[in-house]
């Protein structure tokens, strides 16, 4: 038995347009396995495999990414300077793709 990371399930699920129901279908697994999955609760070591082969087969949907603050990255931000780091990565971006044009 194992414990997944609940923000990155939830981030996972996001990135590829996936919600629980979903997830549980492809995976073969019981709407209530993945529920107690995303909220903390230890899980069989095949029901891990079965989640992360389908996050391994659906692949994230194009633009999300910059959308989303990964789990580990909005531990440490508070709401207010994540905002600015946002902008100061936008600006960077920018930069670098206009330098690269």
């Amino acid at each position: 038995m194992a414990t997944i990371n609940r923000e990155r399930l939830r981030f996972e699920l996001t990135r590829r347009g996936l919600d629980q129901a979903a997830l549980a279908k492809r995976a073969r697994l019981r709407p209530e396995t993945i529920s107690r999955a995303a909220t903390g609760h230890s899980v069989r070591a095949a029901t891990i495999s079965a989640i992360a082969k389908v996050l391994l087969e659906v692949t994230p949907k194009e633009g999300v990414d910059v959308l989303l603050v990964e789990p580990e990255k909005s531990k440490r931000q508070s709401g207010h300077s994540q905002a600015l780091e946002t902008k100061g990565e936008a600006k960077r971006d920018s930069a670098f793709t206009d330098s690269q044009a």
